[in-house]
């Protein structure tokens, strides 16, 4: 069975959105670093706030909702590309 499990605050959520949408208009999203699920997406890791809040604080609460959720250690638990997508109402698809 599927469950919600909330692992940013409103307040964690808007320094990824205006750090992406920030470095967006300044360097451009990527487009192409997906052959079979295209998106328009920044690495975390190129974000100078968010890649810090992923790297400190989120990323140890998605490893271990991960592992709680699959019966497993959160040290097994190594996220890999870690991106966040941008999304438009007025592009088709």
């Amino acid at each position: 069975a599927a469950r919600a499990v909330r692992l940013l605050s409103e307040e964690e959520c808007n320094v990824m959105i205006d750090d992406a949408v920030l470095y967006g208009q300044e360097n451009g999203w990527t487009t192409a670093r997906h052959n079979t699920h295209a998106t328009t997406d920044i690495p975390v890791g190129r974000l100078p706030r968010a890649g810090v809040l992923w790297k400190e604080s989120v990323a140890p609460r998605v490893q271990e909702a991960i592992a709680r959720g699959f019966g497993f250690e959160a040290s097994d638990v190594q996220p890999v590309d870690v991106f966040l997508v941008k999304y438009s109402a007025d592009e088709a698809g």
